[in-house]
Parts: C-alpha cells; sequence; structure tokens
C-alpha cells in the first residue's frame, strides 16, 4: 500500500519509538468490527460512516495532516466511503492515538488504540485503558480486533 508521506514518516517514527504500527491485518479488523466491511455503511444515526465508521471530528483531525503532507483531502462525507482513501485516514488516527498514547505512558498494541478509536481517548482514560472496565458492548469488539489481528 501507498501511504502519504506523513503517514510513511509516522510509521518509521512509530516503529522507532514503541514498535506497534497499524498493520493491515488491524486496520482489516476495524473495519469488520466496525461495519463488516461496508463501505456504504452509516452508523451512529448518520454520525459514524464508511468501513471504519469515522466520526466527522476525527476525519476533520486527519484531514488537516493529510493536507500538511500533501495526502488526499477530501471531505468526510465522501471520503469515508472511499476504501483508498479512508484507509491511509484510519491509519492517520491509529497512528494519532498511539502517539497520545506512547506520550501519557500507556502500553501502546492492538487493544489499547482500538479502546481508544471505539470509546474515545478521554473514555478510555477514565478507565485507565483497561478493556475489562469497558462497558461490555467495547470490550467485545476490542476483544474481536484483538483476535481478528492476530
Amino acid at each position: 500500500m501507498h501511504y502519504t508521506p506523513y503517514i510513511a514518516l509516522a510509521l518509521a517514527t512509530s516503529k522507532l519509538l514503541g514498535g506497534w504500527e497499524p498493520t493491515p491485518k488491524f486496520v482489516e479488523a476495524i473495519a469488520q468490527v466496525e461495519s463488516g466491511g461496508d463501505l456504504k455503511a452509516i452508523g451512529d444515526k448518520g454520525k459514524a460512516r464508511g468501513p471504519y465508521q469515522f466520526q466527522k471530528a476525527a476525519w476533520d483531525d486527519c484531514r488537516v495532516l493529510m493536507k500538511q503532507s500533501g495526502g488526499p483531502v477530501v471531505s468526510w462525507s465522501v471520503g469515508a466511503h472511499n476504501e483508498a482513501i479512508s484507509r491511509q485516514y484510519v491509519v492517520c488516527y491509529c497512528l494519532t492515538i498511539a502517539k497520545r498514547l506512547e506520550k501519557d505512558g500507556v502500553v501502546v498494541n492492538n487493544g489499547s488504540v482500538y479502546l481508544c478509536y471505539t470509546m474515545g481517548y478521554n473514555a478510555a482514560r477514565k478507565i485507565q485503558f483497561l478493556v475489562d472496565s469497558a462497558p461490555a458492548v467495547k470490550q467485545s469488539s476490542t476483544n474481536r480486533v484483538i483476535a481478528l489481528s492476530k
């Protein structure tokens, strides 16, 4: 897969800092758990779109980074339903989560990253990033991502 310069640099940096990276299996697991891989999926009463069920605020955060790196700058309503573009944005978003976890001294792995992805960073922090302390539906989805991404 071809990544924008920002994502390529972030991947290289993530390997140097903690070794974690969003592997293709991890990214595919997110799509499977979030939407069954459905490009046209719209969930959360219209607030989440595409195979990765991106919320607009998360998309917009990544869009800023994409613009800075020369990556695809596409609106959420269109890009979230495009496989190639949404895949780059989900990698960008997961790397952003990983950097934040690392900065806060949290072990970065598929479980901690996805827990933040599905709950939001602040909600995951309130439960000390512990999957077993998450609401049952979030525990289940996080455990499914972990299992599918092995």
